[in-house]
Protein backbone atom coordinates (compact mmCIF):
# COMPACT_ATOMS: atom_id res chain seq x y z
CA UNK A 1 0.00 0.00 0.00
CA UNK A 2 1.50 3.42 -0.64
CA UNK A 3 2.95 4.64 2.29
CA UNK A 4 0.31 8.44 2.23
CA UNK A 5 -2.60 5.90 1.90
CA UNK A 6 -1.15 4.04 4.97
CA UNK A 7 -0.81 6.98 7.36
CA UNK A 8 -4.17 7.83 6.01
CA UNK A 9 -6.20 4.89 7.17
CA UNK A 10 -3.51 4.71 10.46
CA UNK A 11 -4.88 8.30 11.06
CA UNK A 12 -8.47 7.56 10.55
CA UNK A 13 -8.37 4.49 12.90
CA UNK A 14 -6.62 6.26 15.37
CA UNK A 15 -9.08 8.76 15.60
CA UNK A 16 -11.94 6.65 15.68
CA UNK A 17 -10.76 4.82 18.31
CA UNK A 18 -9.55 7.83 20.45
CA UNK A 19 -13.32 9.13 20.23
CA UNK A 20 -15.03 6.03 21.10
CA UNK A 21 -12.71 5.66 24.44
CA UNK A 22 -13.05 9.57 24.91
CA UNK A 23 -16.93 9.20 24.64
CA UNK A 24 -17.10 6.26 26.72
CA UNK A 25 -15.01 8.13 29.77
CA UNK A 26 -11.95 5.37 29.41
CA UNK A 27 -9.52 8.50 29.52
CA UNK A 28 -8.57 12.34 29.59
CA UNK A 29 -7.11 14.49 27.58
CA UNK A 30 -4.36 16.28 29.67
CA UNK A 31 -1.74 18.67 27.62
CA UNK A 32 -2.56 16.86 24.91
CA UNK A 33 -1.86 13.57 25.95
CA UNK A 34 -4.14 10.78 26.84
CA UNK A 35 -4.43 9.38 30.27
CA UNK A 36 -6.27 6.46 31.33
CA UNK A 37 -8.35 7.09 34.11
CA UNK A 38 -7.50 4.05 36.57
CA UNK A 39 -10.99 3.56 38.63
CA UNK A 40 -9.47 0.55 41.50
CA UNK A 41 -6.21 -0.31 41.99
CA UNK A 42 -5.14 -3.15 44.03
CA UNK A 43 -1.16 -3.21 44.76
CA UNK A 44 0.49 -6.14 46.40
CA UNK A 45 -2.49 -7.29 48.67
CA UNK A 46 -2.57 -9.89 51.22
CA UNK A 47 -5.44 -11.29 53.27
CA UNK A 48 -5.03 -14.13 55.56
CA UNK A 49 -7.79 -15.52 58.42
CA UNK A 50 -5.77 -17.33 61.25
CA UNK A 51 -3.28 -19.10 59.33
CA UNK A 52 -4.81 -19.16 55.86
CA UNK A 53 -3.86 -16.83 53.30
CA UNK A 54 -6.70 -16.01 51.27
CA UNK A 55 -5.22 -13.46 49.23
CA UNK A 56 -1.88 -13.57 47.96
CA UNK A 57 0.00 -10.25 46.05
CA UNK A 58 -3.16 -9.01 44.89
CA UNK A 59 -1.97 -6.70 41.79
CA UNK A 60 -4.18 -5.62 39.41
CA UNK A 61 -5.78 -1.73 37.80
CA UNK A 62 -9.30 -1.39 37.07
CA UNK A 63 -9.84 1.40 34.07
CA UNK A 64 -12.84 3.75 34.46
CA UNK A 65 -16.09 2.88 33.02
CA UNK A 66 -14.87 -0.77 31.88
CA UNK A 67 -16.74 -4.08 32.98
CA UNK A 68 -14.35 -6.47 34.31
CA UNK A 69 -15.04 -9.76 35.81
CA UNK A 70 -13.54 -11.57 38.49
CA UNK A 71 -13.61 -15.20 37.39
CA UNK A 72 -12.55 -18.08 39.40
CA UNK A 73 -13.70 -21.53 40.96
CA UNK A 74 -15.59 -20.92 44.59
CA UNK A 75 -13.06 -20.41 47.37
CA UNK A 76 -10.21 -19.04 45.04
CA UNK A 77 -10.83 -15.38 46.85
CA UNK A 78 -13.62 -13.11 44.56
CA UNK A 79 -15.47 -12.48 47.33
CA UNK A 80 -12.47 -11.32 49.75
CA UNK A 81 -11.36 -9.25 47.32
CA UNK A 82 -14.99 -7.41 46.36
CA UNK A 83 -15.21 -7.25 50.66
CA UNK A 84 -11.75 -5.21 50.80
CA UNK A 85 -12.92 -3.05 47.68
CA UNK A 86 -16.14 -1.95 49.55
CA UNK A 87 -14.15 -1.16 52.80
CA UNK A 88 -16.17 -4.25 54.89
CA UNK A 89 -12.53 -5.96 55.71
CA UNK A 90 -8.99 -4.26 55.85
CA UNK A 91 -6.00 -5.93 53.62
CA UNK A 92 -3.11 -6.97 55.85
CA UNK A 93 -0.70 -5.61 53.88
CA UNK A 94 -0.04 -3.56 50.25
CA UNK A 95 -2.83 -0.77 49.41
CA UNK A 96 -6.29 -0.33 47.87
CA UNK A 97 -6.55 3.12 45.92
CA UNK A 98 -10.15 4.48 44.78
CA UNK A 99 -10.07 6.76 42.06
CA UNK A 100 -6.35 7.46 43.13
CA UNK A 101 -7.12 8.06 46.33
CA UNK A 102 -5.84 4.94 49.37
CA UNK A 103 -9.09 3.82 50.73
CA UNK A 104 -7.13 1.13 52.38
CA UNK A 105 -7.91 2.39 55.78
CA UNK A 106 -10.98 4.18 55.68
CA UNK A 107 -14.26 3.74 57.11
CA UNK A 108 -17.37 2.13 55.28
CA UNK A 109 -19.08 4.77 55.04
CA UNK A 110 -16.30 6.92 53.40
CA UNK A 111 -16.21 4.73 50.48
CA UNK A 112 -18.80 5.82 47.96
CA UNK A 113 -18.98 2.28 46.04
CA UNK A 114 -22.43 0.96 44.87
CA UNK A 115 -22.47 -2.65 46.41
CA UNK A 116 -24.86 -5.66 44.65
CA UNK A 117 -24.91 -8.88 46.92
CA UNK A 118 -25.09 -12.55 45.86
CA UNK A 119 -28.94 -12.73 47.85
CA UNK A 120 -31.59 -10.47 47.07
CA UNK A 121 -31.77 -9.47 50.50
CA UNK A 122 -35.37 -7.53 50.34
CA UNK A 123 -37.29 -5.88 53.22
CA UNK A 124 -40.17 -8.05 53.14
CA UNK A 125 -42.34 -5.51 54.44
CA UNK A 126 -41.23 -2.76 52.10
CA UNK A 127 -42.50 -1.73 48.89
CA UNK A 128 -40.34 -2.47 45.68
CA UNK A 129 -40.37 1.50 45.49
CA UNK A 130 -38.99 1.95 49.44
CA UNK A 131 -36.46 -1.42 48.93
CA UNK A 132 -35.16 0.48 46.38
CA UNK A 133 -35.48 4.05 48.12
CA UNK A 134 -33.54 2.89 50.91
CA UNK A 135 -29.94 3.28 49.98
CA UNK A 136 -30.83 7.00 49.34
CA UNK A 137 -32.97 7.74 52.26
CA UNK A 138 -30.47 6.74 54.43
CA UNK A 139 -28.24 9.88 52.91
CA UNK A 140 -31.02 12.10 53.56
CA UNK A 141 -32.02 12.51 49.84
CA UNK A 142 -34.64 14.63 48.53
CA UNK A 143 -38.20 12.97 47.75
CA UNK A 144 -38.07 14.66 44.74
CA UNK A 145 -34.35 13.60 44.16
CA UNK A 146 -35.31 9.81 44.88
CA UNK A 147 -37.75 9.61 43.09
CA UNK A 148 -36.22 11.22 39.51
CA UNK A 149 -33.33 8.75 40.50
CA UNK A 150 -35.59 5.74 41.27
CA UNK A 151 -37.84 6.40 38.47
CA UNK A 152 -35.02 6.02 35.99
CA UNK A 153 -33.57 3.13 37.06
CA UNK A 154 -36.67 1.14 37.32
CA UNK A 155 -37.87 1.95 33.33
CA UNK A 156 -34.29 1.15 32.69
CA UNK A 157 -34.83 -2.42 34.11
CA UNK A 158 -37.96 -2.80 33.54
CA UNK A 159 -39.37 -2.62 36.84
CA UNK A 160 -41.61 0.63 37.09
CA UNK A 161 -44.52 -1.15 36.70
CA UNK A 162 -43.78 -3.44 40.26
CA UNK A 163 -42.82 -0.15 42.27
CA UNK A 164 -46.09 -0.67 44.79
CA UNK A 165 -45.97 -4.44 45.28
CA UNK A 166 -43.92 -6.05 47.92
CA UNK A 167 -41.00 -8.50 47.59
CA UNK A 168 -43.44 -11.93 48.49
CA UNK A 169 -45.77 -11.14 44.89
CA UNK A 170 -42.39 -10.93 42.84
CA UNK A 171 -41.16 -13.86 40.64
CA UNK A 172 -37.25 -14.97 41.59
CA UNK A 173 -36.31 -12.76 37.95
CA UNK A 174 -37.96 -9.86 38.90
CA UNK A 175 -36.82 -9.56 42.79
CA UNK A 176 -32.72 -9.62 41.19
CA UNK A 177 -34.02 -7.02 39.18
CA UNK A 178 -35.02 -5.20 42.29
CA UNK A 179 -31.83 -5.87 44.21
CA UNK A 180 -29.99 -4.78 41.31
CA UNK A 181 -31.72 -1.50 41.05
CA UNK A 182 -31.21 -0.83 44.54
CA UNK A 183 -27.60 -0.95 44.18
CA UNK A 184 -27.38 0.98 41.22
CA UNK A 185 -29.46 3.43 42.47
CA UNK A 186 -26.95 5.31 44.68
CA UNK A 187 -24.75 8.06 43.40
CA UNK A 188 -21.48 6.50 42.15
CA UNK A 189 -19.87 5.59 39.33
CA UNK A 190 -18.30 2.16 40.78
CA UNK A 191 -20.55 -0.50 41.12
CA UNK A 192 -19.55 -4.23 42.10
CA UNK A 193 -21.73 -7.48 42.18
CA UNK A 194 -20.95 -10.41 44.09
CA UNK A 195 -21.84 -13.33 42.03
CA UNK A 196 -25.69 -11.71 41.78
CA UNK A 197 -27.18 -14.44 39.21
CA UNK A 198 -26.58 -17.35 41.14
CA UNK A 199 -29.29 -20.09 41.96
CA UNK A 200 -31.16 -18.26 38.83
CA UNK A 201 -32.57 -20.26 36.04
CA UNK A 202 -30.44 -20.52 32.50
CA UNK A 203 -33.51 -18.28 30.93
CA UNK A 204 -33.96 -15.22 33.81
CA UNK A 205 -29.76 -15.10 33.77
CA UNK A 206 -29.59 -14.66 29.95
CA UNK A 207 -32.08 -11.76 30.09
CA UNK A 208 -30.24 -10.04 33.29
CA UNK A 209 -26.88 -10.42 31.56
CA UNK A 210 -28.51 -8.46 28.37
CA UNK A 211 -30.25 -6.04 30.99
CA UNK A 212 -26.62 -5.44 33.23
CA UNK A 213 -24.66 -5.08 29.96
CA UNK A 214 -27.09 -2.25 28.40
CA UNK A 215 -27.09 -0.81 31.72
CA UNK A 216 -23.81 -0.38 32.53
CA UNK A 217 -23.14 0.97 28.43
CA UNK A 218 -26.47 3.47 29.56
CA UNK A 219 -25.40 4.36 32.45
CA UNK A 220 -21.08 5.08 31.56
CA UNK A 221 -19.81 3.41 34.88
CA UNK A 222 -17.44 0.90 36.26
CA UNK A 223 -18.94 -2.33 37.15
CA UNK A 224 -16.50 -4.79 38.81
CA UNK A 225 -18.51 -8.65 38.42
CA UNK A 226 -17.45 -11.57 40.92
CA UNK A 227 -18.61 -15.18 39.21
CA UNK A 228 -17.44 -18.63 38.86
CA UNK A 229 -20.01 -19.12 35.82
CA UNK A 230 -17.88 -18.99 32.25
CA UNK A 231 -20.74 -17.75 30.33
CA UNK A 232 -21.42 -14.91 32.12
CA UNK A 233 -17.85 -14.10 31.80
CA UNK A 234 -17.76 -14.61 28.31
CA UNK A 235 -21.05 -12.74 27.92
CA UNK A 236 -20.62 -9.53 30.04
CA UNK A 237 -16.70 -9.33 30.49
CA UNK A 238 -14.38 -6.57 28.52
CA UNK A 239 -11.61 -7.74 31.08
CA UNK A 240 -11.39 -10.41 32.73
CA UNK A 241 -9.49 -11.45 36.24
CA UNK A 242 -8.73 -15.11 35.96
CA UNK A 243 -8.06 -15.87 40.16
CA UNK A 244 -7.39 -19.03 41.55
CA UNK A 245 -6.16 -20.29 45.31
CA UNK A 246 -5.84 -16.94 46.03
CA UNK A 247 -3.29 -15.27 43.19
CA UNK A 248 -4.50 -14.23 40.26
CA UNK A 249 -3.06 -16.23 37.33
CA UNK A 250 -4.11 -14.08 34.23
CA UNK A 251 -5.79 -10.91 33.26
CA UNK A 252 -6.67 -9.00 30.38
CA UNK A 253 -8.72 -8.01 27.83
CA UNK A 254 -11.14 -11.18 27.65
CA UNK A 255 -10.58 -12.43 24.33
CA UNK A 256 -6.89 -12.31 24.67
CA UNK A 257 -7.27 -14.32 28.00
CA UNK A 258 -9.50 -16.42 26.35
CA UNK A 259 -7.29 -17.34 23.18
CA UNK A 260 -3.68 -16.62 24.87
CA UNK A 261 -4.18 -18.31 28.77
CA UNK A 262 -1.41 -17.91 30.34
CA UNK A 263 -2.00 -20.41 33.02
CA UNK A 264 -3.32 -24.01 32.70
CA UNK A 265 -6.51 -23.26 35.57
CA UNK A 266 -7.28 -20.01 32.90
CA UNK A 267 -7.61 -22.61 29.98
CA UNK A 268 -9.56 -24.82 32.03
CA UNK A 269 -12.50 -23.19 33.37
CA UNK A 270 -12.50 -20.42 31.18
CA UNK A 271 -14.73 -21.81 28.33
CA UNK A 272 -18.32 -24.26 28.65
CA UNK A 273 -17.83 -26.94 28.90
CA UNK A 274 -14.53 -27.08 30.75
CA UNK A 275 -11.25 -27.74 28.42
CA UNK A 276 -9.83 -30.96 27.80
CA UNK A 277 -6.76 -31.22 29.60
CA UNK A 278 -4.69 -34.41 29.42
CA UNK A 279 -0.81 -35.24 30.78
CA UNK A 280 1.83 -35.22 28.09
CA UNK A 281 5.80 -35.85 27.74
CA UNK A 282 8.36 -33.42 25.68
CA UNK A 283 11.04 -35.34 24.04
CA UNK A 284 13.52 -33.95 21.71
CA UNK A 285 13.86 -35.88 18.06
CA UNK A 286 16.61 -34.47 15.43
CA UNK A 287 16.91 -31.15 16.88
CA UNK A 288 13.02 -31.35 17.28
CA UNK A 289 10.72 -30.95 20.48
CA UNK A 290 7.61 -33.29 19.98
CA UNK A 291 4.82 -34.17 22.72
CA UNK A 292 3.47 -37.54 23.47
CA UNK A 293 0.07 -38.23 24.80
CA UNK A 294 -1.64 -41.64 25.20
CA UNK A 295 -3.61 -40.56 21.90
CA UNK A 296 -1.48 -38.68 20.15
CA UNK A 297 2.05 -37.18 19.31
CA UNK A 298 2.85 -33.70 17.71
CA UNK A 299 5.70 -31.84 17.18
CA UNK A 300 5.55 -28.91 19.44
CA UNK A 301 6.89 -25.08 19.45
CA UNK A 302 7.93 -24.78 23.17
CA UNK A 303 8.50 -20.54 23.43
CA UNK A 304 11.49 -21.07 25.31
CA UNK A 305 13.46 -24.09 25.32
CA UNK A 306 14.87 -23.85 28.92
CA UNK A 307 11.24 -24.26 30.39
CA UNK A 308 11.70 -27.95 29.49
CA UNK A 309 12.60 -29.67 32.46
CA UNK A 310 14.39 -32.82 33.55
CA UNK A 311 11.27 -34.57 33.82
CA UNK A 312 9.65 -33.21 30.47
CA UNK A 313 6.24 -33.65 31.97
CA UNK A 314 3.70 -30.93 30.44
CA UNK A 315 -0.32 -30.64 30.50
CA UNK A 316 -1.74 -30.60 27.51
CA UNK A 317 -5.06 -28.23 26.77
CA UNK A 318 -7.49 -29.13 24.51
CA UNK A 319 -10.96 -26.82 24.15
CA UNK A 320 -13.85 -28.64 23.64
CA UNK A 321 -14.89 -26.37 20.06
CA UNK A 322 -11.13 -27.29 18.55
CA UNK A 323 -11.83 -31.51 18.53
CA UNK A 324 -13.58 -32.07 15.39
CA UNK A 325 -15.22 -35.04 13.46
CA UNK A 326 -12.89 -36.00 10.28
CA UNK A 327 -14.29 -35.49 7.47
CA UNK A 328 -10.50 -35.44 5.63
CA UNK A 329 -7.49 -35.27 7.55
CA UNK A 330 -5.64 -32.34 6.42
CA UNK A 331 -1.72 -30.86 7.00
CA UNK A 332 -0.74 -29.90 10.24
CA UNK A 333 -3.86 -32.20 11.81
CA UNK A 334 -3.44 -34.39 14.30
CA UNK A 335 -5.77 -37.36 14.07
CA UNK A 336 -7.09 -39.95 16.55
CA UNK A 337 -10.21 -42.23 17.11
CA UNK A 338 -12.45 -42.08 19.81
CA UNK A 339 -15.31 -43.48 20.98
CA UNK A 340 -18.67 -41.63 21.18
CA UNK A 341 -20.11 -42.61 24.62
CA UNK A 342 -23.03 -40.30 25.28
CA UNK A 343 -24.24 -36.99 23.29
CA UNK A 344 -26.22 -34.00 24.46
CA UNK A 345 -28.26 -31.45 23.23
CA UNK A 346 -27.18 -28.51 24.16
CA UNK A 347 -29.78 -26.10 22.09
CA UNK A 348 -27.59 -24.86 19.26
CA UNK A 349 -25.08 -27.49 19.74
CA UNK A 350 -24.11 -30.98 20.92
CA UNK A 351 -22.28 -31.81 23.59
CA UNK A 352 -20.03 -34.86 22.53
CA UNK A 353 -18.22 -37.21 25.71
CA UNK A 354 -15.40 -39.35 24.03
CA UNK A 355 -12.91 -41.77 25.48
CA UNK A 356 -9.49 -42.63 23.74
CA UNK A 357 -7.58 -44.86 24.80
CA UNK A 358 -8.53 -44.61 28.20
CA UNK A 359 -8.41 -40.76 27.96
CA UNK A 360 -11.99 -38.93 28.66
CA UNK A 361 -12.41 -35.62 25.92
CA UNK A 362 -15.54 -33.32 25.18
CA UNK A 363 -16.51 -32.32 21.80
CA UNK A 364 -19.06 -29.24 20.76
CA UNK A 365 -20.34 -30.07 17.44
CA UNK A 366 -22.59 -27.97 15.59
CA UNK A 367 -26.23 -29.65 14.54
CA UNK A 368 -25.54 -29.24 10.94
CA UNK A 369 -22.40 -31.31 11.53
CA UNK A 370 -24.16 -34.19 12.85
CA UNK A 371 -24.05 -36.11 9.93
CA UNK A 372 -19.92 -36.37 9.98
CA UNK A 373 -20.53 -38.53 13.06
CA UNK A 374 -20.96 -42.23 11.42
CA UNK A 375 -20.54 -44.55 14.01
CA UNK A 376 -19.79 -44.66 17.70
CA UNK A 377 -16.13 -45.43 16.96
CA UNK A 378 -15.25 -42.22 14.41
CA UNK A 379 -11.82 -40.67 14.07
CA UNK A 380 -11.67 -36.91 15.35
CA UNK A 381 -8.74 -34.18 14.02
CA UNK A 382 -7.29 -30.82 15.91
CA UNK A 383 -5.13 -28.36 14.47
CA UNK A 384 -2.01 -28.52 15.54
CA UNK A 385 -1.68 -24.88 16.59
CA UNK A 386 -4.79 -25.21 18.45
CA UNK A 387 -3.34 -27.82 21.25
CA UNK A 388 -1.58 -25.83 24.36
CA UNK A 389 1.62 -26.78 26.10
CA UNK A 390 1.75 -25.92 30.06
CA UNK A 391 4.37 -26.67 32.59
CA UNK A 392 3.43 -28.99 35.45
CA UNK A 393 5.68 -27.90 37.53
CA UNK A 394 4.03 -23.86 37.28
CA UNK A 395 0.89 -24.61 35.24
CA UNK A 396 2.47 -21.74 33.02
CA UNK A 397 1.99 -21.68 28.94
CA UNK A 398 5.31 -22.96 27.23
CA UNK A 399 4.54 -24.02 23.96
CA UNK A 400 1.95 -24.80 21.32
CA UNK A 401 1.48 -27.34 18.63
CA UNK A 402 4.00 -26.53 15.28
CA UNK A 403 3.87 -27.61 11.92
Amino acid sequence: MHKVTFNYFCYYYISIFVGYYLSTGFCEVCNGRINIVIAVEFNSIKKKYRNNEVLRDITFKINQNEFTILFGEPGCGKSVILRLLTGIEKPDSGYIKIRGENISNKPVSEINIGYIPQSFALYPHYSVYDNIAYPLKLVKASKEEIDKSLSKIAKMLRIDHLLNKKPDQLSGGEKQRVAIARGLVKKTDIFVFDDPLAGLDFKLREQLIDDLREMQRLISSTFIYATSDPLETLMLAQNVLVIHEGRIVDQGPLEEVYKNANHIKSFEILDFPRSNIINGRLEKLNDRVYCTTEIFKIPVDIFNIEDINESNEVFIGIRPGDISPAEKEEGNMVSFSAKVILSEDLGAELLLHLESNGIKLMSILRHEDENLIKSNIQNFVIKNDEIKIYSRQFGMLIGQGGI
